[in-house]
């Protein structure tokens, strides 16, 4: 005696048999095999989010070199920075001076806001220049400050960066 396979005419009926659960006796819930269109919308939106917040993240990174204008104690100094921002969400880099570069410290980038330290020496003085500022495609703007003279209070000049590309 042998049996006979019987197309089934029923459309959910030929959907569960194409999604056939890993685990034999359970079926899949009712909701994903009675819209079958709905679920493929929902699928297709939630991979739209997922793809919208990816090109976000990558639109905020800042690593790349970077230069700006400063007003310092003898005029105008260009600067320039490289900055990296790793997967994980670290940032590094290294701001030059003239005695060469020197790496940044206490850097933090979150919510298109940056902030950095950089420790200078100069005739045998230690100093600390801070800079905050927002991310805005290709420019930073935000703040210097450096200490006051001769123990001061500390002084804030605007900052703003742009990439160099």
């Amino acid at each position: 005696m042998s049996a006979k396979i019987v197309p089934s005419t029923d459309r959910r009926s030929s959907w569960k048999s194409l999604l056939v659960p890993s685990n034999p006796g359970r079926e899949w819930p009712s909701q994903f095999l009675s819209h079958p269109m709905k679920t493929l919308r929902n699928l297709a939106a939630a991979f739209l989010a997922a793809s919208v917040l990816t090109v976000a993240a990558f639109a905020a990174d800042l690593t790349g070199n970077w230069k700006w204008t400063a007003q310092g104690r003898n005029g105008p100094m260009e600067t320039t920075a490289q900055l990296t921002l790793s997967k994980e969400g670290a940032l590094s880099g290294t701001v030059a001076g003239r005695n060469g570069d020197t790496p940044i410290s206490d850097a933090s980038f979150k919510d298109g806001t940056i902030a950095f330290a950089v420790k200078r020496e100069f005739n045998g003085n230690t100093f600390v220049i801070k800079y905050e500022g927002k991310l805005e495609g290709d420019t930073i703007t935000g703040t210097i400050e450096r200490p006051g003279r001769d123990g001061g209070a500390p002084t804030k000049a605007e900052w703003k960066a742009t990439r160099v590309k």
